[in-house]
C-alpha cells in the first residue's frame, strides 16, 4: 500500500473505531465495555450520536468526509469550494452539531466576513488532514490546512496545530523517525502554538507507567492544550513500545487512546495519521467494513495519484466499422480531455500519437 493510501485510510478508520467510546470519560466504564480492547467497530455507547450505528463516523469523521469531497471537487485546494460544500451539508446535518459548527453556520447566515467561532478544539485541526492530497508542495498543504481550520475555528493555536501536523507528516514521508519528525515540526515558527512546550510535556509523560493516569493528568477534553499533547503522547508511546508496523500495532494504539476516555476521536485522527505516515499498516478488513467505504474508495481514486495507464479501446465508427484506439489515462483525476486524430496513413501506435498523448496524460489530460 502506498504512503498516501495508508494515510488516507488511517484517519477515517481511527474516527470510526473511536465512535463506540466517544465522549465517555469514565475509564472504569470503558474497561468494562471493552475488556479485550476498543479495537473493533462498535455502536456509540454515549448519548451524543443517536443517529449513528456501528461502522459510522462521529461528527468529526462526517465533517472530514466533507473536507475530502471538497478537496476532490477541484484540481487544487479551494477554500470557496470547501465553504460551499460545508455550509450546504451542515445546514441539514443529522449528527451532533458542535458549538464551533453552530456558531460558524449562524455567522455565515449573517454574511459575516470572518464567520469562525472562537473554538479551541483540536478537532478543527484534525479534520483538515485530507487537504494534504490536494496540493503537492508543503507550503500549499500548510496554507490549505490553515484555511480549512480557520473557517470554523478562530483560535490561533488550533490553526497552528493544523500546520504542525501537516509538517510532521511531510517529515515522516521524507524518512524521519516519529520523535525526529515531531521535534522538527515543533520548531517551526508558530504565532500562537506552544508546540515545543506541549511536545516536551508529552515526552516527559512517557516516564510514567500507567497510560490511563497520564491521560487523566494531561486532560481528556478536546481543548487544544489537553488534546494536542495527549495525542502526541500516544504517538510517542507507540514509538517507545517498538514502533511496530503491523495492523495490530495500529489497533493497539487507537484502542489505548479510546480506553483513556473523553474526546478520543479528536486525538485519534492525528494519532492515526502520524502512525500511518511512520509506516504502520492500517487494517484493511475493517476499512472495507466502514459504512461509507464505497464513497471513500471513490474519493481515494480521485485524490491519490496512481500510475499513468494505457488501455486499448474499441468503438463503432460512423459507417459501423469497429475502430481501435488507445486511451491514455492520467495518474489522478483528469483536468481536461483531448482527442488525438492521427494522419490517414498512420495508426494509434504511431510515434507522434504515442509521444503526444502520453505527454498530455502526464499533465492530467
Amino acid at each position: 500500500m502506498t504512503f498516501q493510501t495508508n494515510l488516507f485510510r488511517s484517519v477515517f478508520l481511527a474516527d470510526s473505531l473511536s465512535l463506540g467510546a466517544h465522549w465517555i470519560y469514565n475509564q472504569d466504564k470503558l474497561a468494562r465495555l471493552y475488556p479485550d480492547g476498543a479495537n473493533h467497530l462498535d455502536k456509540p455507547h454515549s448519548s451524543y450520536h443517536p443517529q449513528r450505528q456501528q461502522g459510522d463516523f462521529t461528527h468529526y469523521g462526517d465533517q472530514m468526509l466533507l473536507v475530502a469531497q471538497a478537496t476532490a471537487a477541484t484540481p487544487s485546494w479551494s477554500l470557496d469550494a470547501f465553504r460551499a460544500v460545508w455550509q450546504a451539508r451542515m445546514k441539514d446535518f443529522d449528527g451532533y452539531l458542535d458549538g464551533a459548527s453552530k456558531t460558524t453556520l449562524a455567522n455565515l447566515e449573517k454574511g459575516e466576513a470572518n464567520p469562525a467561532s472562537d473554538s479551541n478544539d483540536l478537532a478543527g485541526a484534525a479534520r483538515s488532514l485530507p487537504v494534504v492530497f490536494a496540493e503537492q508542495s508543503l507550503e500549499k498543504q500548510v496554507q490549505a490546512a490553515r484555511q480549512q481550520t480557520a473557517l470554523t475555528h478562530g483560535d490561533a493555536t488550533v490553526i497552528d496545530a493544523a500546520e504542525f501536523f501537516v509538517r510532521a507528516l511531510d517529515l515522516l514521508k521524507n524518512g524521519l523517525s516519529l520523535p525526529e519528525a515531531l521535534t522538527q515540526a515543533a520548531e517551526a515558527n508558530y504565532a500562537a502554538l506552544p508546540a515545543q512546550e506541549w511536545l516536551q510535556k508529552a515526552q516527559e509523560s512517557l516516564a510514567k507507567d500507567n497510560y490511563l493516569q497520564v491521560a487523566s493528568d494531561l486532560g481528556l477534553t478536546c481543548y487544544n492544550p489537553e488534546a494536542f499533547p495527549l495525542a502526541l503522547y500516544f504517538a510517542l508511546r507507540w514509538h517507545q513500545a517498538g514502533a511496530g508496523l503491523s495492523e495490530q500495532d495500529f489497533l493497539t494504539a487507537i484502542s489505548e487512546n479510546s480506553l483513556a476516555g473523553g474526546d478520543n476521536s479528536a486525538r485519534a485522527i492525528p494519532l492515526a495519521a502520524l502512525l500511518a505516515a511512520a509506516g504502520c499498516a492500517v487494517p484493511n478488513q475493517i476499512w472495507e467494513s466502514l459504512n461509507q467505504h464505497k464513497r471513500l474508495a471513490a474519493l481515494e481514486q480521485i485524490l491519490i495519484p496512481s500510475e499513468p495507464r494505457s488501455q486499448k479501446i474499441s468503438f463503432p465508427g460512423a459507417n459501423g466499422d469497429l475502430l481501435d484506439a488507445r486511451l491514455e489515462l492520467p495518474a489522478s483525476q483528469p483536468r481536461a480531455y483531448a482527442l488525438f486524430a492521427h494522419c490517414f496513413t498512420c495508426g494509434k501506435a504511431s510515434r507522434a500519437a504515442t509521444t503526444i498523448t502520453r505527454a498530455l496524460a502526464a499533465q492530467g489530460i
